[in-house]
């Protein structure tokens, strides 16, 4: 399907993947809420855990966006009886990875964690948080795989569905082995786990049977596998190698944060847990247009209409701004309110006031500078957005590195992500408006 840089094809993309951005935020934070109500021991390691297969998890969504950009290409030069090789390839692509991800969770999670974490408490609990949860990543994958297939043909509201899905059977196995409700035992932390695995398992199972009843596995050839194509596998491997690189220089730096925070104290990282949620909140409109942006960028190239890509991303990055300016307004309104979808601890909410003003600085940068970013990846120069990342996360390090040798408020930490987006929409800006990226070919 070929697209147009109109408002209205913007929203009808991005829409849908707003909507299911809600039901995925109400999936990550589902899992905290309920714990908060447990313990502060078992919200914090619902957290760091949460945070670390969150990075596994984008590191393999990294690799989806390449064959996302290549089937959005392809869309857009009519080229459609190509898509269904590239999803394949892609598919066993992203199984493979799934396994090694799964090992690295399973047997280097704790490993890791013992290392870096101060309180035994949070290193117990997160370790039989993470061992529950490392079996959904193989079908975490397996939806990641038709959902860059569905953005890439711009056909997005399966998402929603989906995500609806998983999140509604999050919240109900949640309630039943969170807290051992309706006559199921009470697991805390472990029936956590429990809920987001089989809620990951739903979602997957959802888009399988969408592609069969509505026969778009049938009219685009997926789930095929005639052929082991080695140039199809080396274009997606050449366009998401980058961004794998990409996203573990970002997620590993978010990472990295919560784990300074952690040193700080219990307290400390309960508040960063909160401000987390409710950045993931305020941040729910900015990923659908992040998304439409690089497929419809890449769309607009394979439609030969590359000098109307800047105006695109002009629209696009005036939506995203406008949505996000108005949650702000909101949130500013009310914050008191959004801080208590965390916790119900009236000391830890008054004690992210001031860190919730930051992040609503943040995030207004952030809607404009990852459209901006996402521009970039959607021209196929992934290999500069991965150069971009690791220049902003090096600095943002540092930062970071700087004020623990200082003694400042938690709030102070958080102003790294102001200097995170402002520096990655000025580096971006300046390659998009360089020209560089006409000159590549996919």
């Amino acid at each position: 399907m070929q697209v147009k840089s109109t408002y209205r094809d913007i929203l009808r993309i991005s829409l849908p993947v707003m909507v299911a951005g809600i039901a995925q935020t109400i999936l990550g934070i589902t899992d905290t809420a309920f714990l908060g109500r447990v313990g502060e021991v078992e919200m914090d390691a619902s957290s760091i855990g949460g945070v670390f297969y969150f990075v596994m998890c984008m590191i393999g969504m990294a690799l989806g966006i390449g064959s996302q950009i290549m089937i959005a290409r392809k869309s857009g030069e009519k080229r459609e009886n190509e898509i269904g090789g590239i999803f394949d390839q892609s598919l066993v692509l992203m199984i493979l990875f799934s396994i090694v991800i799964f090992f690295l969770i399973e047997y280097l999670s704790p490993l890791f964690l013992n290392s870096y974490l101060k309180s035994k408490e949070v290193i117990n609990q997160t370790n039989i948080f993470l061992h529950y949860r490392a079996f959904g990543i193989f079908f975490v994958m397996i939806a990641v795989s038709f959902r860059s297939f569905y953005v890439g043909i711009a056909e997005t509201k399966v998402i929603t569905y989906s995500s609806f899905v998983m999140a509604g059977v999050n919240i109900i196995v949640d309630y039943l082995l969170v807290f051992g409700n309706c006559g199921f035992p009470k697991l805390g932390i472990e029936g956590a786990a429990f809920a987001s695995t089989i809620a990951e398992v739903c979602g997957a199972l959802y888009y399988i049977l969408h592609s069969v009843f509505i026969k778009t596995i049938s009219n685009y050839g997926l789930l095929r596998f005639k052929e082991f194509s080695k140039a199809s596998v080396m274009k997606i491997l050449n366009l998401s190698a980058p961004i794998v690189l990409q996203y573990l220089f970002s997620m590993g730096g978010w990472f990295i944060f919560f784990l300074v925070i952690e040193r700080l104290g219990e307290h400390q990282l309960a508040i960063a847990t909160v401000i987390r949620n409710t950045l993931m909140i305020i941040m729910m409109p900015i990923w659908a247009y992040f998304t439409a942006a690089n497929s419809m960028v890449s769309n607009e190239i394979g439609q030969g209409k590359s000098n109307e890509v800047w105006s695109l991303v002009t629209k696009i990055m005036k939506l995203s701004a406008l949505s996000i300016g108005i949650i702000i307004i909101i949130c500013l309104l009310i914050p008191e309110t959004i801080l208590s979808i965390s916790t119900s601890d009236i000391h830890i909410i008054h004690d992210s006031m001031p860190s919730f003003y930051v992040i609503c600085v943040a995030c207004f940068l952030f809607s404009i500078s990852s459209i901006l970013l996402s521009a970039v990846s959607g021209t196929g120069a992934t290999k500069v957005t991965m150069i971009i990342e690791f220049i902003i996360i090096t600095l943002y390090l540092s930062y970071l590195y700087v004020l623990t040798q200082l003694n400042v408020s938690i709030a102070v930490f958080w102003t790294g992500e102001i200097l995170y987006w402002f520096t990655m929409g000025i580096m971006s800006f300046l390659y998009l408006r360089s020209n560089r990226w006409k000159k590549i070919i996919l």
